[in-house]
């Protein structure tokens, strides 16, 4: 089957190739067996739009015509949605004020007051 072109998942580290997506790929559409510069890479959601996209008279027959009605090819109810990821939350071991990235726990610790008394009283 490697001799047909394919959606092939990837990991490589390169933006999205469609019009001004800059989003990290995941999906490469290619023959597995070939160069990977002739592949075309897209991310998540603009291959979820590609494939969402696919004319009726392209989509596959189902495997079983029989099941075609059933809960498997319904839209997803609201309990069965993924739960998002709580976020991460990074206080500074001076004052305890919280930030939601490195780089601004980073930023803040610079110039924070208390960290600069600890520092001047010797307690670092």
């Amino acid at each position: 089957m490697a001799e047909k072109c394919q959606i092939i998942k990837t990991n490589v580290f390169a933006s999205c190739e469609t019009y001004n997506c800059l989003k990290r790929i995941s999906w490469a559409i290619g023959r597995p067996d070939g160069p990977p510069q002739l592949h075309h890479y897209y991310c998540d959601d603009c291959m979820r739009d590609i494939l969402a996209s696919v004319p009726e008279e392209l989509r596959p027959e189902p495997l079983y015509p029989e099941w075609h009605d059933g809960p498997m090819f319904h839209e997803p109810t609201p309990e069965t949605e993924p739960i998002p990821e709580p976020t991460k939350s990074y206080p500074c071991k001076y004052c305890g004020e919280e930030f939601d990235s490195p780089t601004k726990i980073g930023s803040h610790t610079r110039y924070c007051e208390a960290r600069k008394e600890a520092v001047a009283n010797g307690e670092t």
